[in-house]
């Protein structure tokens, strides 16, 4: 994961803009990157799904009380939601059994994440772009020499993602620090 910092202005990790952004995807639930957590979330609760009649019935019963909160109607209710046909749903899991495995194999092994820290040459500012949630995005290739430092995250580091955006973008927002780039 590449944490981009502008210019002369070079702060410890997590206290810069982005900073905050970069630490989870070098963690091990994001391991493979965001498409292989997100297949890896999804395909794992269809087959929670598939193997739990408890699950199963959670299920209805949120759609019921959805369906009641909008429509108050039971007879529309039992007309409109069909059940969901199970020996089609295993069929289309095991379609996805390589994807699942290939996901599974880059989590498993996952040995450590890494942060870099790049400082930019004022040459580079045209190729900069800050955006709110990413943080600074470069739209040049970014060589070896712009990275001054590395983080090398152990195996067992722990990041709630995303959780402080609000309070850090407040932050960031009063102290005009969006500004900067």
């Amino acid at each position: 994961m590449i944490w981009l910092i502008h210019a002369a202005n070079l702060f410890i990790l997590p206290n810069l803009p982005g900073g905050h952004h970069c630490m989870p995807y070098a963690t091990r639930d994001f391991s493979g990157g965001e498409c292989a957590r997100a297949l890896r979330y999804a395909l794992g609760d269809l087959q929670k799904y598939l193997e739990s009649p408890a699950v199963r019935e959670n299920h209805n019963q949120m759609l019921r009380r959805e369906f009641e909160h909008l429509l108050c109607n039971e007879e529309l209710y039992r007309k409109a939601v069909m059940p969901v046909d199970l020996r089609w749903l295993k069929q289309k899991m095991n379609s996805f059994e390589t994807l699942l495995q290939h996901c599974q194999e880059l989590y498993d092994n996952h040995t450590h994440g890494v942060v870099y820290a790049v400082k930019f040459a004022e040459k580079y500012s045209e190729t900069l772009e800050y955006h709110r949630e990413m943080g600074i995005k470069s739209f040049c290739p970014v060589s070896l020499e712009t990275i001054v430092a590395k983080v090398k995250l152990p195996l067992d580091y722990q990041c709630t993602p995303f959780q402080d955006n609000k309070r850090i973008n407040a932050i960031l927002d009063k102290k005009g620090l969006y500004a900067m780039f």
